[in-house]
């Protein structure tokens, strides 16, 4: 390989600053690969110990490259010559088993299940669907103190809390459609990347970088906190198996069109010639 190609430093997150200001006083050229949204994590900028703008700024001051894992972490940045948008990969199963013409409509949600993932919203949108037998619900990840308060409040029968599950891929293709309900805005949206791949249909709120991923062709988009409209849309759903499965497959092709592994490593390999040429 040329000199040009030892001498670079490439950081994988916003998170680390010394490779960054160690290149800057060697005169190595840096590039950053952004996945974090700042402005709407307020933990992570206590950890760091600085408001967005502060760490906008010394990304700036130590970095001339960017790598943005949307469009909506790009637009945060706000310096579109100096950034390129290279989406998360997602690993996914080959064949997927698809969605077959079904009564009952068995929904799911695969999360670290606290307050900020939607946890609450979820038992509330079980509970307005719960007069309809045709739509259970499927809860997978640790079994927190919210979900237990739920449980106790709401005691209602359509959910089943499975626990943690170490095959993810598996959990959703036991479901026909995933839910997406962050209270904080997503840089990505890996949960809806892996619904999509796996051949489901992901009801999400319109919020974050989320929208990117889906769209009503190949997903239902609902507005932020509007729990009524989840749950009609899954009552759609549960009453339209045919649109189910069309939406499903075109979540699949659109999907592996972007995130698949091929596609990450060709658009990085893009995006890392092109800081290469310009620094």
């Amino acid at each position: 390989a040329s000199d040009v190609y030892k001498r670079q430093v490439y950081v994988n997150t916003i998170v680390m600053h010394e490779p960054l200001i160690a290149a800057k006083q060697s005169n190595i050229p840096s590039i950053v690969h952004v996945r974090e949204l700042p402005e709407h994590d307020p933990g992570l900028m206590k950890v760091l110990g600085e408001t967005p703008e502060e760490c906008r700024e010394r990304l700036f001051e130590n970095s001339i490259f960017f790598i943005a894992n949307s469009k909506k972490t790009e637009g945060w940045l706000n310096a579109p010559t100096r950034t390129s948008v290279v989406y998360n990969k997602v690993s996914y199963p080959q064949s997927p088993t698809r969605i077959a013409p079904t009564e009952t409509l068995n929904v799911c949600m695969v999360s670290s299940n606290i307050k900020k993932k939607g946890i609450d919203d979820f038992f509330e949108v079980a509970s307005l669907c719960n007069t309809n037998n045709n739509i259970q619900f499927n809860l997978y990840g640790p079994i927190t103190d919210e979900v237990k308060k739920a449980q106790k409040e709401l005691n209602i029968k359509n959910v089943t809390v499975h626990g943690y599950v170490p095959d993810v891929n598996f959990a959703m293709q036991q479901n026909h459609v995933v839910l997406s309900l962050s209270w904080f805005e997503e840089s990505f949206g890996r949960t809806v990347a892996e619904a999509m791949l796996n051949e489901r249909v992901v009801v999400a709120y319109e919020w974050g970088a989320v929208p990117e991923l889906i769209d009503e062709e190949t997903g239902v988009l609902v507005e932020y906190k509007n729990v009524k409209g989840v749950a009609n849309a899954l009552k759609h759903l549960q009453k339209n198996s045919e649109l189910l499965a069309i939406k499903a497959k075109k979540a699949r092709i659109s999907a592996t069109e972007r995130f698949s592994n091929e596609i990450y490593n060709l658009e990085l390999k893009k995006a890392l010639e092109t800081f290469f040429i310009n620094s």
